[in-house]
């Protein structure tokens, strides 16, 4: 017999719904017990050596500078700029090295291309897609001027660039000319003034000892490195 209701008695809640498994009039299964807040792991700190607090000091300036720092770095560039000191610098050395300069010739356009001075003194060497290097190699014998400015038939090929005019110079020589803008004052005194001083030492001495010769001093103002034409070099393109 069904159990008595009074009318102020609330009907009993329905059953649970069945799990997959669960066997009819079975009472669901309990809940599993909260869990535990994960405590963070405490970890010792970590151990520093003499080695690694040198290497910190000797690395501090492969960083980025702060803001600070780069004002200041600024304003020491700003005074050697402004400076009229000079350096010596050995310009045979540096010649012999592969400079990026912005080349024109007979037709196209301005290429870029890596010139240097050969190891033995007697050629001027660069890097060319389309000549082998037999034929991209002049003769430091066969130099007859170095001519400063826009002044070429292969530069005035194009408009005038005043913001080039102090930074292009031409190599002539018995079968055409090599014409440079310089990235920089820097390397545009090194192929000019210091390409003049090995002309002329080559013309003072014999083949044999030129080839010998492993310095040729050259006096550049400090704040050469500081000037930059590349800016130039993009308003050009």
């Amino acid at each position: 017999s069904e159990p008595v209701r009074y009318p102020f008695q609330r009907p009993p809640p329905p059953p649970p719904p069945y799990r997959r498994g669960d066997k009819p009039g079975s009472s669901p299964p309990p809940p599993p017990p909260p869990r535990r807040p994960k405590q963070p792991i405490k970890r010792p700190p970590p151990i520093v050596t003499k080695v690694q607090e040198r290497q910190k000091v000797q690395f501090k300036h492969l960083r980025s500078p702060t803001a600070i720092e780069f004002q200041s770095l600024m304003k020491g560039a700003q005074e050697k700029k402004s400076s009229g000191k000079t350096m010596t610098v050995n310009a045979l050395g540096l010649l012999r090295q592969w400079t990026t300069f912005k080349k024109y010739g007979k037709r196209g356009s301005p290429a870029f291309r890596d010139v240097r001075l050969s190891p033995d003194n007697l050629y001027i060497e660069y890097i060319s897609r389309k000549k082998s290097p037999e034929e991209s190699k002049i003769a430091i014998s066969q130099i007859s001027q170095i001519e400063l400015g826009w002044k070429s038939k292969n530069f005035n090929r194009f408009a005038p660039k005043p913001s080039l005019s102090k930074a292009c110079f031409t190599i002539t020589y018995d079968e055409g000319t090599l014409d440079l803008v310089a990235q920089n004052k820097a390397d545009y005194l090194l192929w000019t003034e210091g390409l003049m001083k090995v002309r002329k030492l080559f013309k003072q001495q014999p083949l044999l000892s030129f080839t010998r010769v492993q310095h040729v001093d050259l006096e550049i103002p400090t704040s050469a490195t500081y000037v930059s034409y590349v800016q130039y070099w993009e308003a050009d393109r």
